[in-house]
């Protein structure tokens, strides 16, 4: 019933206009906000490029926004809701998809750009209607005096917090986040500030113990478009971290990247290859191993970076070397690996994994902690490694078919 709607209303459209080009009008594509937390927004703009897409729903002429629920059979319904604005506020109604259970994460967005498709021609179609009408009365276009005043700036802040308490003891975490970003076909910019504050507290029968750990961190960077395949970048970064010693450091540095398949294919693979040198700038807390109290260092760093989204499965990771340029044996090695793969209908092995060979941290502090500061891990202790890694096997079976849901209880 729904699709034969939007062909009704499709149909009205076209025949109220002649095939007169509006090519030649920019800024007249449709505004859209996609509200969807399982889409990946790279891959839906590469997808539908007859439309804009915006961060703000504000700013859009159509709203969508999807659902998600688990059917019967282990698989996903999505209802995805049209919500027309303004000139569209008239046009609005509910598709639905359905993802098997045994799907990727790019075959759920392929179910999903299907209707997302046919849910936008009625206002696509509209749109194209109302900019004949214009041309043909050689009105002005509104579109056109329709500037973006925060010139592709987004912002983000986040504030959060958690309270845990007993007789004997309690426990609070404060975590904050400001995000700006700018991001263009030529030009990245972003920044972070991330700040963090938690502290236990014991009481042992009168013998009171706490401990807090505090850190902050800002980061900026910057990264130019300079080929489908080169990209240049300048990055820096500030912290402060009780945990790891560091009172304060910062970083300034160039890098250079290469991915061996062009940029707008990244939605569904990348393969870089990323180079960076940079000084650094250390300020203790208490002297180290090394019996520094603060120290200027230069380090070099190469990363190899994989993501392969395909109907097969899914593999994401990174092996990144890094040493001192003052001395080469105090380095690191990192290495994080994420792997979903279709073996068969219903079968599928994955792996996660993050492991680090640790031969630079020079930021140790030389003292000998008690037993409670251990326990309660407030400081960094050295180690040659660290490994975190999770793998495992999933079999689904039965019926793909069975499509209710159904959330009582």
């Amino acid at each position: 019933m729904r699709q034969l709607f939007l062909l009704l209303v499709s149909l009205s459209c076209i025949t109220g206009f002649t095939q007169t080009d509006t090519s030649s009008v920019e800024g007249t594509k449709l505004k859209v906000y996609l509200d969807c937390h399982d889409c990946s927004k790279s891959y839906f703009t590469r997808s539908l490029g007859t439309v804009d897409f915006v961060s703000d729903p504000k700013l859009s002429d159509v709203h969508i926004f999807v659902t998600k629920q688990k059917t019967a059979s282990e698989g996903y319904q999505y209802g995805i809701n049209f919500i027309g604005k303004e000139d569209y506020s008239d046009i609005k109604f509910k598709l639905n998809a359905v993802s098997n259970q045994d799907e990727t994460k790019i075959q759920r967005w392929e179910t999903l750009l299907r209707p997302v498709q046919s849910g936008l021609e009625p206002y696509i179609c509209i749109q194209k209607s109302k900019q004949h009408n214009q041309l043909l009365n050689n009105e002005k276009n509104p579109y056109l005096s329709k500037k973006d005043p925060w010139n592709s700036w987004v912002f983000l802040f986040d504030l959060g917090g958690n309270l845990e308490a007993e007789d004997s003891q309690s426990e609070y975490n404060i975590e904050g986040e400001f995000n700006a970003k700018r991001i263009t076909d030529k030009l990245k910019l972003r920044s972070t500030l991330d700040y963090e504050m938690g502290s236990e507290q014991y009481d042992n029968g009168g013998d009171e113990i706490k401990s807090t750990v505090e850190q902050y961190k800002w980061t900026a960077r910057s990264v130019f478009s300079i080929t489908k395949y080169v990209s240049l970048g300048l990055s820096g970064a500030a912290k402060h971290s009780t945990y790891y010693n560091i009172d304060k450091t910062f970083d300034f540095g160039p890098a250079i990247e290469y991915n061996i398949f062009p940029w707008d294919k990244s939605d569904r693979k990348v393969f870089t290859l990323t180079y960076q040198v940079k000084p650094r700038y250390y300020d203790y807390i208490d002297k180290t191993i090394y019996g520094k109290n603060n120290e200027w260092l230069w380090d070099e760093s190469v990363k190899l970076e994989l993501i392969l989204r395909q109907p097969w499965g899914e593999i994401e990771g990174f092996i990144r070397g890094k040493h001192y340029l003052h001395n080469f044996n105090e380095n690191s090695l990192e290495m994080n690996t994420k792997i979903s793969v279709k073996i068969a209908k219903g079968f599928s092995i994955f792996l996660k994994l993050d492991a680090s060979l640790l031969n630079n941290q020079r930021y140790i502090a030389d003292i000998v902690q008690s037993r409670d500061e251990l326990l309660l891990q407030q400081r960094q202790q050295a180690t040659p490694f660290d490994l975190d890694g999770k793998f495992g096997i999933r079999y689904s079976f039965g019926s793909i078919y069975n499509n209710v849901v159904n959330q009582r209880m």
